[in-house]
Formats: structure tokens, C-alpha cells, sequence
């Protein structure tokens, strides 16, 4: 599975990152955490937040977002715990229950 493989420059070119897997990985957690390319390099050692930003920036996009998130979700279906819970054409939820009427201060 090479999710990671949509992500790269805009041209279609092949990214000139020294390493486009970690840089990959690295800043889909970031945008998936929400955390922001700088406050991550302040813990993530051996990458600054200018380079998590670039990458972000210039080799993500919302449709190859989608594509990856599909890539991995049809990877999971296949995986034989996946087939244990049936075949994908119904869902169910935990049950719980969260009043959202009421507003706090």
C-alpha cells in the first residue's frame, strides 16, 4: 500500500525531497492533528517547520487528500478482521448518546 505515492508537486513531477515518504507521513499527521507545521517541528527532531509547511503547501491538495484516504480505506476493507465484521454494506454505531441541546459557560 503506497498511499503516500498520490502526494507530490502540482507539475507531476517527482518530488526533490530527500526523503518524500517521511516528509509525507510526517505532514499528514500534522494536517490530521491539526497541530500546524511549526509547533510539530518543535517536537519532531531532524525537520523544520518550513519544510512541513512547503510540503503541505505545495505537494497536498484536497482531491489527492481523498485519494490517499480511499487507498487506505480499501486497503483496511481487504484485511481479513475487516471481512470479519461483514461486508461493508451496512454500519452501525456505538449507541452512545450526547445531549447537545443544553449550552455551558
Amino acid at each position: 500500500m503506497e498511499w503516500w505515492r498520490r502526494f507530490g508537486p502540482a507539475s507531476g513531477n517527482e518530488p526533490k525531497l530527500k526523503d518524500p515518504f517521511g516528509r509525507y507521513v510526517i505532514t499528514t499527521f500534522v494536517k490530521g492533528t491539526n497541530i500546524g507545521p511549526y509547533e510539530a517541528a518543535r517536537h519532531i527532531p531532524g525537520v523544520s517547520g518550513h519544510e512541513l509547511s512547503l510540503a503541505a503547501n505545495r505537494h497536498f491538495s484536497i482531491p489527492t487528500l481523498n485519494e490517499a484516504i480511499a487507498d487506505l480505506v480499501n486497503a483496511h476493507a481487504r484485511l481479513d478482521i475487516s471481512q470479519a465484521w461483514g461486508d461493508g454494506s451496512a454500519v452501525a454505531g456505538d449507541g452512545t448518546h450526547m445531549d447537545t441541546s443544553s449550552t455551558t459557560c
